[in-house]
């Protein structure tokens, strides 16, 4: 096995440490052409690895062809001290296979002559004690096309803790991995920061990513600006702390999951459930969500939901488009979780909750939309042949939800399975111990395609199966969702006060203390200025809500500001903080306090990134770590004399939430918004782009009592518009659905003609073609007409028709997606109907009427008000 050819070597290695600053300077010098470029790992040929060979080779490969392959032998220990950096070109590492080692490759195993495995790339600790936390950094449009690689998280000296060692701050690249071993990290390997990149994962497998200081560690890939698409096939994931996937900030536009198995995850399958398309299918979950929700989790104020689950919806955010446009498939997954974890939940008082695979506002989705479908998932243990599921594996879960439910101390117990691995940071246990092939009758066909779920590659006669019709099976997955929407053109979001403020109408500005709250994506940009050039300071008020420490990215005029090299970002924490020194502690982790960010606590890049010329810059915060709120900033001069004040008003931001004073109280999209009294009115210019056809209009808008209204376009009446009174705290919405117009800038004017409302701001969507209503249309001869009267306050018809006797259903949802009323759910003639709607028994409202039918499903909306 290859722990003994790494442990020995790896050992050599330790004692060689004096001779690296010679090896540093080797590396292979690739030719013009071919393409493929063989990597050595050890120039001498004397199994000594060259440190930095493989950094060193693609830095030095300056005249590069654009379709460079670096290729890495079989079995190769690619240790390097400094990241590699590919800015503007597409990184290819192309590992050997095993029929491509050559005789002298093959050295392991205790006859010394069989398979060392795929090449490693792992970190080494520099003499003088530094170690760069990143292995790979990618920037500037450059892609990753990777295959038969070990990534090695763990560093030579055992230390885990480096959040992503591959960080792709790139925009709009395809990142491909085929047959990678993402091994032993505390956090997430993949860290994607930049937006529009195209991700396909293959035949890889995540193992051990474990946090032993919280639970929200111990990740597979993090995404903080979404992406296009995503695609995971035949991947195996075991022993992952918290989430497989993050992506909270912006949507994956495209998702797919299908044929993979996962085995102890420890929280939900998503963090952040604001998918657009999304097809999780044929995969295979073992312990899932195994942390489980202690009573500190679900008696949080304002939760909405006593459980999380393990796949989760969110309301899709309005700057992302419309829930009825969304595609989502929950279908034929197995999941399962054992016994010694269901029991052991109930010794807690109060106990910690087992996790159902939805939880009921993620069901009230599927149930609303039927671009939504969950079906076919069954509860079953695979019974798989070699997986984390002994006694051992157990004893560490239980031990770990036991500290993190008690607020133990850390380092929490870490999950760690890797069964004749010897105890040597350099070790790679090859082969893996894992085989997660199983003989489960009622999983082995139990796939959309008839196959056996999870990953395919414990099945390969499946696997070839599966590969010979891929794009049917992917065809059929999407099918089930309906046909595709009709996505806009063009569309873009509004504020109110952004608008011609009419009569009756004035700006509201929120008054009182107000912050904004960053969670895993977005923005805060600020400008200020300063009379002088000299050295400043800033006051940063900022509450790291109980999680402690906190770190965030400020950027100063582009600059990254540091001040702890642990962190690699502005570093927030008290002196109560256990994982480390907190060389410039803050007062509380709970509530608001002050860091004063000095020029002198600024290191490496930022090394007087405070001293500043006269006049105008720009503060920009990015999240990192994230769930840390601010209000305002001070700029302090040498004298700590306040030159300027940024506050969260005058901030430009996205992707963030606004906080007011009163929680309770309703808080608009940059703190202001206008008030619309009776014969208010308000006007926006806003152009259709050529190719348009047709617009819909929502207002986003509070209102105690509610209000009706008149939408004018160029002066005429386009739509009558009812505001109902919207819960206490949030935003009402009404739309005015598919108006057809003509290209060219138009205004677009709300008039009130009763009651008032504060109307926080419009989202425009254009579409290319002519207005149609409802999410499916239904064929000649079949129809779903419009409730009368609408609004209604008694009885209301709901008039239909069929082209043909059938089956059919007529249900009333509301606005949560909870089914309030069944009309009919049966056999009907063909013909028109009308059935009434007795509305003395729901509140007010807007509520959504769908009819189901065997040729399609139709759905419109109808108000009740008291």
């Amino acid at each position: 096995m290859r722990n003994l050819y790494s442990y020995a070597f790896g050992t050599i290695v330790m004692m060689a440490l004096g001779l690296t600053q010679t090896a540093n300077a080797q590396f292979t010098t690739c030719p013009a052409s071919p393409a493929e470029c063989v990597v050595e790992w050890d120039g001498d040929g004397d199994f000594l690895p060259d440190i930095n060979a493989l950094r060193n080779t693609v830095a030095n490969d300056t005249d590069r062809p654009e379709d460079r392959v670096y290729v890495l032998r079989r079995g190769g220990l690619y240790y390097n001290e400094d990241r590699i950096v590919n800015d503007g070109f597409d990184l290819r590492l192309d590992g050997q296979t095993a029929d491509q080692a050559r005789p002298e490759d093959n050295v392991c195993g205790a006859s010394g002559t069989e398979d060392c495995g795929p090449a490693t790339l792992q970190r080494f600790v520099r003499d003088d004690g530094t170690v760069d936390a990143v292995m790979i950094e990618s920037s500037n449009g450059g892609g990753h096309e990777f295959s038969n690689l070990w990534i090695m998280g763990q560093d030579n000296t055992g230390i885990t803790a480096n959040y992503e060692p591959i960080v792709v701050n790139s925009s709009g690249a395809m990142l491909s991995y085929d047959g990678v071993i993402f091994d032993r990290n505390d956090w997430h390997h993949l860290g994607v920061k930049g937006a529009d990149n195209i991700v396909l994962m293959q035949n890889s497998s995540f193992r051990n990513l474990t946090e032993n200081t919280q639970r929200y560690g111990g990740r597979g890939i993090r995404f903080e600006a979404g992406a296009d698409s995503v695609v995971f096939e035949n991947n195996t994931f075991f022993n992952i702390t918290s989430f497989p996937f993050q992506s909270e900030a912006a949507p994956i536009r495209s998702f797919t999951f299908n044929h993979n198995t996962l085995v102890n995850f420890g929280l939900a399958f998503n963090a952040g459930g604001i998918w657009i398309r999304s097809f999780v299918s044929n995969n295979i979950m073992v312990n899932p969500f195994w942390q489980g929700e202690s009573a500190d989790l679900y008696n949080e104020p304002n939760r909405a939901d006593p459980f999380s689950g393990v796949f989760g919806v969110a309301a899709l955010p309005p700057r992302f488009g419309f829930e009825e446009n969304r595609r989502i498939a929950l279908v034929n997954n197995a999941h399962w979780r054992s016994p010694e974890l269901e029991n052991y939940y109930t010794t807690f008082d109060p106990v910690v909750r087992a996790q159902p695979l939805v939880n009921d506002s993620t069901q009230s989705f599927f149930n609303l939309y039927p671009g939504m479908v969950r079906q076919g998932n069954i509860n079953v243990s695979p019974n798989l042949a070699v997986a984390p599921l002994t006694n051992e594996v157990y004893t560490t879960m239980q031990s770990f939800i036991e500290s993190v439910t008690n607020a133990g101390p850390t380092p929490f117990a870490i999950l760690d399975w890797d069964p004749g691995r010897l105890d040597n940071p350099l070790a790679i246990n090859w082969p893996l111990p894992e085989d997660f092939s199983y003989t489960t009758p009622a999983l082995l066909t139990a796939g959309t395609d008839g196959l056996p779920l999870g990953d395919l590659n414990w099945f390969p006669a499946a696997k070839a199966t599966y590969l010979a019709n891929r794009t049917q099976y992917l065809t059929d997955i999407v099918d089930l969702t309906g046909p595709p929407p009709e996505n806009e053109i063009d569309g873009l979001i509004v504020q109110a006060e952004a608008g011609t403020i009419g009569d009756n109408a004035a700006v509201n500005s929120v008054e009182g203390f107000t912050s904004i709250f960053v969670t895993s994506g977005g923005f805060i940009e600020h400008t200020f200025t300063v009379p002088t050039d000299g050295t400043y300071g800033l006051n940063i008020n900022t509450d790291l809500r109980g999680s402690d420490p906190r770190g965030e990215r400020f950027l100063l005029d582009g600059l990254n500001l540091e001040n702890d090299d642990n962190a690699g970002e502005l570093f927030f924490c008290t002196s109560a903080w256990t994982g480390g020194t907190c060389d410039h502690p803050i007062a509380t982790a709970d509530g608001f306090t002050v860091y004063e960010l000095r020029n002198d606590h600024l290191i490496n890049d930022a090394v007087d990134g405070l001293v500043l010329t006269a006049g105008t810059h720009t503060l920009r915060i990015e999240p990192v770590w994230g769930y840390q709120a601010f209000a305002e900033i001070e700029v302090v001069d040498a004298g700590g004399t306040v030159v300027d004040t940024m506050t969260p008003p005058e901030a430009i931001t996205e992707g963030v939430e606004e906080v007011c004073e009163d929680d309770t109280q309703y808080c608009p999209q940059g703190f202001k918004s206008v008030n619309l009294d009776m014969d208010g009115s308000v006007t926006l210019a806003y152009p259709i782009i050529e190719g348009g056809q047709s617009v819909t209009v929502v207002f986003f808008y509070e209102s105690e009592s509610g209000a009706s209204g008149e939408l004018l376009i160029d002066g005429a009446s386009a739509a009558n518009l009812t505001f109902t009174p919207s819960p206490e705290g949030s935003r009402g919405t009404v739309t005015a659905s598919r108006i057809n117009i003509t290209p060219g800038t138009h205004t677009f004017t709300l008039s009130t003609t009763t009651g008032d409302i504060d109307l926080d701001y419009v989202q425009f969507a254009v579409f290319a073609n002519p207005n149609s209503t409802g999410l499916e249309p239904l064929p000649e001869g079949w129809s779903l007409g419009n409730s009368f009267p609408n609004p209604a306050s008694g009885a209301a018809s709901i008039q239909f028709q069929l082209g043909e006797s059938a089956d059919v259903q007529l249900a009333v949802f509301d606005v949560l997606g909870r089914k309030v009323a069944t009309l009919v759910d049966g056999p009907m003639s063909a013909g028109p109907h009308q059935l009434r709607v007795n509305t003395a028994e729901l509140a007010s409202g807007t509520y959504v009427y769908r009819l189901t039918t065997p040729v399609g499903v139709q759905t419109r909306r109808m108000t009740v008000v008291r």
